[in-house]
């Protein structure tokens, strides 16, 4: 039957596949306390695959190189796989998003940060799926601050701006 399904497959579907289930390998233990449904976390992995596609060649490459360098035992390999890494980045993005301008989140009670981060993520999923059904790609302004990968100084700290 594994045959079948595949010989049914266009080359572009079932590369799209594969992307999703590496995505998703990665995304949805990060995602399954505040996207719960096996849909929603459906839709955000298809996201993420269509982000990245979208994301220049180059800014692909950057998420491929070094990331550690000052790290013990460093082999000057990437330790995360390029899509991996970018995974973490999208998620980091809509895990950051529901932070009011200028308010320090450590000041925000526990309840109201919770209630809100998950409203971060059912925006995000709702967003995607109107942007599926007016048939347009991801937005441009998300993808820009997805253009630099978060890197790491070794020592924990990130040091993306």
């Amino acid at each position: 039957m594994g045959s079948s399904l595949t010989a049914i497959l266009r080359p572009r579907d079932l590369e799209l596949a594969l992307l999703c289930f590496e995505v998703a390998i990665d995304l949805v233990p990060l995602i399954s306390t505040v996207v719960e449904d096996h849909d929603g976390r459906a839709v955000i992995a298809r996201d993420v695959v269509d982000c990245w596609l979208e994301l220049p060649i180059a800014v692909r490459a950057r998420y491929a190189a070094k990331r550690l360098p000052t790290a013990p035992g460093f082999a000057g390999h990437a330790p995360v796989h390029a899509l991996s890494r970018f995974t973490g980045d999208y998620v980091d993005a809509i895990d950051e998003s529901w932070i009011p301008e200028g308010t320090d989140p450590y000041t925000v009670d526990s309840d109201t940060a919770e209630r809100l981060h998950r409203n971060a993520w059912r925006r995000h999923e709702r967003q995607i799926r109107e942007r599926i059904a007016a048939r347009r790609g991801p937005d441009e302004q998300f993808l820009h601050k997805l253009a630099e990968p978060t890197d790491f100084t070794g020592d924990g700290w990130n040091t993306k701006d």
